[in-house]
C-alpha cells in the first residue's frame, strides 16, 4: 500500500497575511463607502436651502404667483428659443424653495416678479453632494445601483445587529464612561443603534427600494426589447399640429380655479405641454398637506377649464406607497422641524457607522493582528469626509472649483499618504482640525461673497447649519486631541 507523502512546501505565510489583508481593505472600503453615503444624505436633507444658498443673491424670494407672472414667463422663454418645444416647466414657490425657475429647452433661468427672465440656475456644489448621496458620483446607471445594495446591507445589519444581541434592549441606557475606549465605544454603537433603529431601518429600507428599483428598470430595458409589433402612433390630426399656432393658455383663469377649489394644496411645479397648439394642457404638480405621496397632479385645458386629477390619490395603493418613499427617505413631510429631526437622527447613523469600525479596529489589536495601516486609512476616511465635504464646498463658492475631483482626489492623496505615512493619532488630530477649520471657512467665503444676503433666508438656514458643525469639531477636537502626539513632518512624509 502506498504511503502518502506530506507535501515539501509549506503555504507562504505571507500569502495568508496579504490575503487577510485584503479582505480587510475590502471591508474597509465599504464601511467608507456607507459612511459617505449617510453624511452626505444626512446633509441632503436641506437640499432645497442649499440650493438658495448657493446662489442667494439670484433673484428675489417671495411666495406671490399671479398668471399675468407665468404667462410672460412662459411668452419670454418661448421668444428666447424662437421654436416651440415639447413642454414647458416652471418651479413654482414654495416654502422651502420661495423662487420662480422656469426650464426651457437646455436651460433654466430664474423668473422676475414682473415674469422677466434672469440668470441660469446653478447649483454646481449641492448636485454633487445629492449625487455622492445616491450614486457616489458615479454615472447614475451603476451609482444608483451600488446605493441601493449599500441600502440592502444597512437593512440587514440592523437586523443582524438586534439578533446579534439579546441583551440590547436590556441594556438600552447603560453606558461605561470610565471604562476603557472599546467598551465607551461599543456602549455608544449600541445605544444609538437601539435609540434610532426606526429610523435606521426606515432610511435602510426606502433606500433599499428606491436604488434597486432603478437597477430592475435598467435590466429591463436592457433584456427586454421595444415591442416592434406594436402599431405605430396616429399621426396628428391636421387642426391638432404645431403650425396652427394657439394663444398661449389662460394661467389666470387656471391659478384662480386652482386656488378655489383646492385652497390647501402647495403647488411646486407647473408643465406646460405642446404649448401654443390645440393640444396644449396645463398640469399642476402639489403636495396635499395630508399626504405622503410625492404629489398630486391636477390637468387644466388651454380655456382654464379644469380637467380631472392624475396620480396621487388615482394611483394604486402600491403606486401611492412608492411615491411616499421619496418624503420618508429625505424627511420632506413636516416643514423644518422635521428636517432638524432627520439632521439629528441622520448624525446618528454616521455615529453607528463610525463606532462600528472603531470596535472591529479594537478587536483586531486584541487578536495581534497588524491594525495600524487600516487605523490610519479609516481616519482619513472618517474625518477626511468630514474635512473635503466643506473644503469642496469653499472651493465651489470663492472659484467655482468643480466639487467632485476636489473630494475624491482629495481623499486618494490622503490615503496614498497615511498607507506608509504616521499615525492613526496623528492622522486623526491634523483631520479634526481641518474638519473645523474647513467648516468655518464656508459661512465666511459665502459672507465675503453675497455680503448681508449670507444671513437671511436660506443662506441663513446653511450658515448657521455650518456653524453649529463647525462648532462641534472644534469642541470634539478639544476634548478629544492628544497633546502629545509627534508631529507629522514632510520628511516623514517623503521618506515613504
Amino acid at each position: 500500500m502506498a504511503v502518502l507523502s506530506k507535501p515539501d512546501a509549506k503555504p507562504d505565510a505571507r500569502f495568508f497575511r496579504q490575503m487577510l489583508s485584503g479582505h480587510s481593505l475590502l471591508g474597509l472600503t465599504a464601511a467608507f463607502l456607507m459612511y459617505v453615503i449617510c453624511v452626505s444624505g444626512t446633509l441632503a436633507v436641506f437640499y432645497k436651502e442649499f440650493w438658495r444658498w448657493e446662489q442667494a443673491t439670484a433673484t428675489v424670494e417671495t411666495m406671490e404667483v399671479n398668471g399675468n407672472r407665468i404667462e410672460r414667463a412662459v411668452q419670454n422663454a418661448l421668444d428666447e428659443l424662437g421654436t416651440t418645444p415639447d413642454s414647458i416647466g416652471i418651479d413654482m414657490p414654495t416654502s422651502d424653495w420661495p423662487r420662480m425657475a422656469i426650464s426651457y429647452g437646455d436651460q433654466r433661468r430664474h423668473v422676475a416678479l414682473d415674469g422677466s427672465l434672469e440668470g441660469d440656475v446653478q447649483r454646481p456644489w449641492m448636485s454633487f453632494l445629492a449625487r455622492l448621496h445616491f450614486a457616489l458620483n458615479l454615472p447614475l446607471e451603476l451609482g444608483v445601483v451600488i446605493v441601493g445594495i449599500f441600502g440592502v446591507l444597512l437593512t440587514a445589519l440592523v437586523v443582524s445587529g438586534f439578533l446579534a444581541h439579546p441583551g440590547i434592549l436590556r441594556d438600552a441606557f447603560a453606558w461605561r464612561l470610565h471604562r476603557s475606549r472599546q467598551l465607551q465605544q461599543t456602549d455608544l454603537h449600541n445605544r444609538l443603534s437601539v435609540w434610532a433603529a426606526p429610523f435606521h431601518l426606515l432610511i435602510a429600507i426606502t433606500g433599499a427600494i428606491l436604488g434597486l428599483a432603478g437597477a430592475i428598470s435598467l435590466v429591463s430595458a436592457l433584456l427586454l426589447p421595444a415591442d416592434e409589433s406594436a402599431p405605430a402612433a396616429a399621426e396628428e390630426p391636421a387642426s391638432l399640429q404645431r403650425s396652427e399656432a394657439q394663444p398661449l393658455p389662460d394661467f389666470d383663469a387656471i391659478w384662480a380655479n386652482f386656488t378655489t377649489r383646492f385652497p390647501d394644496d402647495g403647488v411646486f411645479y407647473l408643465t406646460l405641454t405642446d404649448p401654443m397648439t390645440a393640444s396644449q394642457r396645463v398640469e399642476l404638480s402639489a403636495i396635499k398637506p395630508d399626504r405622503l405621496y410625492w404629489s398630486q397632479g391636477y390637468q387644466y385645458a388651454a380655456d382654464g377649464s379644469f380637467l380631472g386629477a392624475v396620480g396621487g390619490a388615482q394611483a394604486s395603493v402600491g403606486g401611492q406607497m412608492q411615491s411616499s418613499l421619496y418624503r420618508l427617505h429625505f424627511g420632506h413631510f413636516g416643514g423644518m422641524p422635521v428636517k432638524i429631526l432627520f439632521l439629528l437622527l441622520g448624525a446618528t447613523t454616521c455615529v453607528v457607522t463610525a463606532t462600528g469600525v472603531n470596535i472591529w479596529l479594537a478587536k483586531r489589536r486584541q487578536r495581534k493582528l497588524p491594525a495600524d495601516t487600516i487605523d490610519r486609512l479609516w481616519q482619513v476616511s472618517l474625518w477626511g469626509t468630514l474635512a473635503l465635504i466643506p473644503f469642496s464646498a469653499a472651493l465651489s463658492l470663492a472659484m467655482a472649483i468643480p466639487p467632485v475631483p476636489v473630494f475624491w482626489a482629495g481623499m486618494l492623496l490622503m490615503a496614498l499618504v497615511a498607507w506608509k505615512s504616521g499615525t492613526p493619532a496623528q492622522w486623526a488630530a491634523y483631520l479634526k482640525l481641518a474638519s473645523a477649520l474647513a467648516t468655518f471657512a464656508v459661512p465666511l467665503v459665502h459672507s465675503v461673497r453675497f455680503g448681508s444676503a449670507a444671513w437671511q433666508g436660506g443662506g441663513l438656514v446653511i450658515n448657521l447649519l455650518w456653524l453649529a458643525l463647525a462648532l462641534a469639531w472644534s469642541l470634539f477636537y478639544l476634548l478629544t486631541v492628544d497633546r502629545n502626539i509627534p508631529r507629522l513632518s514632510a520628511g516623514d512624509v517623503a521618506g515613504h
